[in-house]
């Protein structure tokens, strides 16, 4: 049943922007909702980006949406990521800092594309597709090499049907 993977950008534009948590509670109660019904989740890795932040993200994060980041520390995602890190290395349409970008410690979208591949899942990010992308590796670019689909923050609520 688990549908969706949310990228580490999707919750932290969200809260910067058009989700504040000062207005916003109706999204983030919705994507608690269905990750309780199963349908949408998150990874460990982007659980840390977040706790990097001193914000009410962080707070929200750990207090409510904890059980939902799933660990990434198995044998297949763990495959999936090499498999994935390897490609962007050979990719010689990146500049070298996207790639030691993509490839830093605390980066979590290696980790997101193998979540995604080895539960057979759509990514959730709001990064755009752009194959002549140099400056950065682009979720949706890597998720296309390997089948994975892709899908912004509002397609993603479109198809759930979330309301204001």
């Amino acid at each position: 049943m688990l549908k969706y993977v949310l990228a580490a950008n999707v919750f932290m534009t969200a809260a910067r922007d058009y989700y504040s948590f000062d207005f916003g509670n109706t999204f983030w109660n919705f994507l608690l909702e269905n990750a309780k019904k199963g349908v949408l989740c998150s990874i460990d890795k982007v659980l840390e980006d977040i706790e990097r932040g001193n914000d009410k993200l962080k707070e929200w994060a750990k207090n409510e949406f904890k059980n939902f980041f799933y660990a990434t520390n198995n044998n297949e995602v763990l495959s999936h990521c090499k498999e994935i890190v390897n490609h962007v290395q050979k990719n010689q349409n990146y500049l070298d800092k996207a790639i030691v970008d993509f490839l830093r410690e605390d980066n979590s979208d290696a980790f997101v594309i193998a979540f995604a591949k080895s539960m057979n899942i759509i990514v959730v990010t709001n990064e755009s597709y752009n194959p002549q992308a140099k400056r950065k590796v682009l979720i949706p670019v890597v998720c296309k090499d390997f089948r994975i689909e892709t899908i912004n923050i509002f397609g993603m609520l479109k198809n759930l049907n979330f309301k204001c």
